[in-house]
């Protein structure tokens, strides 16, 4: 049945663009509106390859952290949790909150990924923290 209204994979506006100034407001006023994104071709239900997706994402997210932390000449570990917070605190502001208002999104299924991308940035960096914190030069006496 999906098929049969979008006949391509893809992503689709509803009401699409198509149409005139005029009958594309009346649409929007008159609703409903969606933003739809569709496979035709299927996949699996358990699919590795996004599993191995997601870690090279997490590799690649740790090591821009640390060039950031490297630039910023993150030393303690309270200047790497500081920096954390705020890429972390940006990283929402700019993703979730563009959906939020540019794409619509409603606020119930972006909370959930408002917590996931700021705990992202939370736990990399404290994590980092850990391990790049440099030993002061009189810790030792």
């Amino acid at each position: 049945m999906m098929a049969e209204y979008f006949p391509e994979s893809g992503v689709y506006f509803i009401p699409g663009f198509n149409h005139e100034p005029e009958d594309l407001t009346r649409l929007f006023e008159q609703g409903p509106t969606a933003f739809v994104t569709i496979n035709l071709e299927g996949r699996p239900q358990v699919d590795p390859t996004i599993m191995i997706g997601g870690f090279i994402l997490t590799v690649l997210i740790v090591s821009l952290m640390a060039v950031m932390f490297r630039v910023a000449g993150a030393k303690e570990f309270r200047d790497f949790a500081r920096l954390s917070l705020v890429a972390g605190a940006l990283a929402v502001v700019v993703i979730d909150g563009g959906d939020l208002i540019w794409w619509q999104a409603p606020i119930e299924w972006k909370v959930w990924q408002i917590i996931y991308d700021f705990t992202v940035f939370l736990v990399a960096g404290h994590l980092l923290g850990i391990f790049m914190k440099q030993e002061s030069a009189n810790s030792g006496s």
